[in-house]
Order: C-alpha cells, then sequence, then structure tokens
C-alpha cells in the first residue's frame, strides 16, 4: 500500500515536470492566430522539387557531410574511391548530355590533382569541382586505392 501511495505522490510531479517541457512547444504551434505578414511565404522562384536528387553520382560515391541550401544554392559533397578527380568531372562531361545538360566551357584543372566543369540547363547552372582526397581523414580508413572528393553546387540562375 505505501508503494501504491508513493507513486501516487511522485506521478503528479511527472506530470507537471512534462507539461513544463511541452508548454513552449505548444504554444509555438498557434495555429492561424498569427497575422499572415508574420508568416514567411516560400520562394517559389527558385524551388524545382527533385532537381538536386536527380544529377547523377558518380559510381562507388558516398555522401561526405550534409546537403545544405543557401538562397537556392543547392551543395553537396562526396567521396568516391577508384577514380581521380580528373575522371570525376569527365564522368560529368559524358552524362550530363544526355540529362539536357550544356558544358558552359572546358573542363579546367584548377590546381594540382583538382578539377572543375560547369553546366548549365533550363533556369540552373551546375558546378562539379573534384580534387584528389589523399590526406584527408575519412574515419581512420587507410587504402592504396585512389580516393578522390567532389562536390555539386547547383545554383538557380
Amino acid at each position: 500500500m505505501n508503494h501504491i501511495v508513493s507513486r501516487m505522490r511522485t506521478r503528479p510531479r511527472a506530470v507537471l515536470l512534462g507539461m513544463a517541457i511541452l508548454a513552449p512547444s505548444l504554444l509555438g504551434c498557434g495555429g492561424d492566430s498569427d497575422p499572415p505578414e508574420t508568416q514567411p511565404a516560400p520562394d517559389v522562384s527558385t524551388f524545382e522539387a527533385g532537381r538536386f536528387e536527380d544529377l547523377p553520382l558518380h559510381p562507388r560515391s558516398d555522401a561526405v557531410g550534409p546537403r545544405s541550401e543557401t538562397d537556392g544554392v543547392i551543395t553537396r559533397s562526396f567521396r568516391t574511391r577508384g577514380a581521380t578527380a580528373g575522371e570525376v568531372v569527365a564522368f560529368y562531361a559524358d552524362v550530363l548530355p544526355d540529362q539536357g545538360w550544356t558544358a558552359v566551357g572546358a573542363i579546367e584543372e584548377t590546381g594540382p590533382a583538382a578539377h572543375q566543369g560547369d553546366w548549365t540547363t533550363d533556369g540552373w547552372s551546375l558546378r562539379v569541382s573534384a580534387t584528389d582526397a589523399e590526406g584527408l581523414d575519412f574515419g581512420g580508413e587507410s587504402s592504396t586505392e585512389v580516393v578522390t572528393q567532389y562536390s555539386l553546387v547547383l545554383t538557380p540562375t
């Protein structure tokens, strides 16, 4: 019986604590009480669902960190094994035209073991830049295989 009384005494504290934790988040769900001018409007001029997800990835690619988006510009980095920076950018030069992308200039060598290419399509530009990832830490992995890190930057034009 003492056990039941003890639980009844501590349970209201737990309920009150839970309410105190949830109250601020519930208050923020104010429904239609906010004036329309305080609710942000989506920037529909730069949004196109799926455009970034439709970009091909070089074979054996793994994402490095999360995708970022700022002012409509979407960026994501990847790493791939068994291909040099030049081979990664050449891959995009081969596959992007079949998906409606047009090259803007030639692939450039931007530094030792670093390459970059630019493409455009229907209101978007894409920059692919790749560099030899030797010396970068990927969680203590060691391999004699070539590792390249590359980034895709999709920008509305």
